[in-house]
């Protein structure tokens, strides 16, 4: 997958972003176990078609599930980048989409993901 520069990877805080939305993760759907991967795709597509739907132009998302419900962060960077490629190689109407990770290490495998490994 090349990357595509509309997806960039950043650690910082997601609240002081200026973007015309910030993804609220705060729901507890996403614990873990038998399809919390399949899951937490389709919280990513649901997210980015409602964006598309109301002209959101430029989003950020933090690293759902990876933090306080203990979905393993590799694989949780890696389904939010495949995700978002897919959605905007075929839409091309959010200019922006930034993963927000709060840490260091969650943000090296955002980028990870983001070069395709």
């Amino acid at each position: 997958m090349a990357r595509d520069p509309r997806i960039t990877a950043i650690e910082g805080e997601i609240t002081g972003l200026a973007l015309d939305a910030i993804v609220n993760a705060a729901n507890s759907s996403l614990l873990g176990g038998g399809g919390a991967g399949e899951l937490l795709a389709r919280c990513y597509r649901s997210s980015l078609s409602l964006a598309a739907a109301h002209g959101v132009r430029t989003i950020a998302f933090p690293a759902i599930s990876s933090g306080a419900y203990g979905f393993p962060r590799g694989p949780g960077c890696a389904i939010a980048v495949e995700e978002t490629h897919r959605f905007v190689l075929t839409n091309d109407s959010l200019t922006s989409v930034v993963p927000v990770s709060l840490d260091q290490a969650t943000a090296q495998l955002y980028n990870r993901a983001l070069r395709g490994g």
